[in-house]
């Protein structure tokens, strides 16, 4: 939804190429839907192909000596797609086009920005400015991710977030020289950052927050005896699975004795697993996955619930509850970044 924002803004200013290279598409189809094609004057999308070193790891038959060489690869996992072959490949389908600005999205996709930029050209003959939005803290937030799998006795898991979180410290540490200019969500983000930067402020570093429209118009909310609490997300990501769970057997359940009234719980959001389709098993929930639309349900909702344990960045759901005037309850860390004071403007 990020990239969607800036691609919106971008359009009124630029002319854009909109570089797309899709790392966990799963073989969806990628052809550009209208609102796409009315901003981006060319949608290029270049299929990835992984490194020989994690290809030639991921081959091995041996599930440990697999795991080892795996351990041993010194980038981040979704870094490993930044291959020539695949820049050059861009190179060919774009052309010669004079290109002013270079936005990259996330940190394990700068490579490819970088090996672009080196050999591109703007207006004026010289190299475009490359900046790269970071969005989320990576190595914060698979600290926190490591946290949550021991949580849920997945041992292993956990130490591979930890080792993602080293490698995703030690990529941004050699490519943040080489970017112009780094946008983030939130202060806490460009604060940490700082120090890589030499100077505080410095106009390398930019906080961008995250935005959302404003409804045009808000249905009337229908009073009624029961109480509706609505949880929105990527449900392939595990932090919300994991929000997910708690709400519909934790929270729903003691929500039932303290209030003594009906409560019901409606789960919004693309990509359940089977998992969290289940919890519709569970009296009184609802799971609703891939929506067109998703106002239908904030206008149905009491309550937003955000019960996260892990993330980072912002929560782009709250400031949807907030568009949908959606009362919010919220873990601290599930309200990180936003400039909301607590028993305010959330619980």
């Amino acid at each position: 939804m990020r990239a969607g924002v800036l691609l919106e803004a971008l359009a009124c200013d630029y002319r854009v190429l909109l570089w797309v290279v899709p790392l966990a598409s799963g073989g969806a189809d990628l052809t550009p839907g209208p609102w796409i094609r009315s901003l981006a004057k060319q949608v290029v999308v270049t299929r990835p192909e992984e490194e020989p070193r994690w290809r030639l790891a991921s081959r091995l038959k041996d599930v440990d000596r697999r795991r080892e060489a795996q351990k041993a690869y010194p980038k981040p996992m979704m870094a490993r797609f930044a291959t020539s072959t695949c820049v050059a490949r861009l190179r060919e389908e774009i052309g010669a086009h004079p290109v002013e600005r270079c936005l990259v999205l996330r940190s394990y996709l700068a490579p490819f920005g970088i090996a672009w930029v080196s050999s591109a050209k703007n207006a004026a003959g010289s190299r475009p400015r490359l900046i790269l939005d970071l969005d989320d803290d990576e190595s914060l937030t698979r600290q926190r991710l490591a946290a949550l799998r021991r949580e849920l006795n997945d041992p292993v898991g956990a130490e591979t977030e930890l080792r993602e979180a080293d490698r995703f410290e030690s990529l941004e540490r050699v490519l943040l020289p080489q970017i112009n200019q780094v946008l983030v969500a939130h202060r806490g983000h460009a604060e940490r950052l700082s120090p890589s930067f030499g100077k505080d402020p410095n106009p390398s570093l930019a906080v961008v927050p995250n935005a959302i429209r404003v409804p045009q118009s808000i249905p009337p909310r229908p009073p009624g005896p029961e109480l509706r609490l609505l949880l929105v997300g990527n449900l392939s990501y595990l932090p919300n699975q994991d929000a997910a769970h708690r709400l519909a057997l934790e929270v729903l359940p003691a929500a039932r004795r303290r209030l003594r009234r009906p409560v019901r719980v409606r789960i919004v959001g693309s990509n359940p697993p089977a998992g969290v389709l289940g919890l519709s098993e569970v009296p009184g929930v609802e799971v609703r996955p891939d929506v067109p639309d998703v106002a239908p349900h904030y206008a149905w909702a009491d309550v937003a619930m955000v019960p996260l344990r892990a993330g980072g960045g912002t929560r782009i759901k709250i400031l949807e509850a907030f568009a949908h005037r959606v009362h919010v309850v919220s873990t601290s860390l599930g309200a990180e970044g936003l400039e909301i004071v607590a028993d305010r403007h959330a619980l």
